[in-house]
């Protein structure tokens, strides 16, 4: 009887809590000419197709330096930048998009509420999970399977780190 108690309590409680931290935006997967939808998409004003974002196959493979040369801590003290590489996520996704593919359509109530968020692969001991830059004041580098050397991913535009948890950037 508690137990019934305590599940029904907790149905209604989800059920009465408003959730106004939800954007009210619609995936956009198909072309729609409906104006009153809200899948609508405008013709001529972008493409659309099916998408599934970044999934752990997807990334940048080939895209980064496969060959670092790693010395010792007197030649190349914490924080030594080793090598370098840039990534497209228009290309690194489980499929690429157009540049001009339609992802989401949005209310108008929703503009200035909008974020960017990105993430590492945080379930990944070895891409994004444990934070080994923290204590030496490399905050957001992460371990990677050479010992000595860690990962640090950083979007071009915003400055900002990539983080296990996300990060929404205005």
């Amino acid at each position: 009887m508690r137990k019934t108690l305590m599940a029904l309590l907790l149905m209604f409680s989800g059920l009465t809590i408003p959730v106004s931290g939800w954007a009210e935006c619609y995936r956009i997967t198909t072309t729609n000419n409906t104006p009153s939808s809200a899948y609508y998409t405008e013709p001529g004003k972008g493409t659309a197709a099916h998408w599934d974002g970044a999934t752990d196959p997807a990334g940048s493979v080939g895209n980064l330096p496969t060959v670092v040369n790693i010395n010792n801590s007197t030649f190349q003290p914490n924080g030594t930048l080793m090598a370098s590489g840039t990534v497209n996520f228009l290309t690194s996704g489980a499929q690429a998009y157009s540049a001009d593919q339609i992802l989401f359509r949005c209310t108008a109530s929703e503009a200035g509420k909008l974020y960017e968020y990105y993430a590492t692969n945080g379930d990944s001991i070895y891409a994004g999970n444990v934070d080994v830059g923290a204590a030496s004041g490399l905050p957001f580098t992460y371990q990677t399977y050479a010992n000595g050397m860690a990962l640090r991913a950083t979007n071009l535009a915003t400055g900002e780190y990539y983080s296990v948890t996300g990060r929404p950037v205005c």
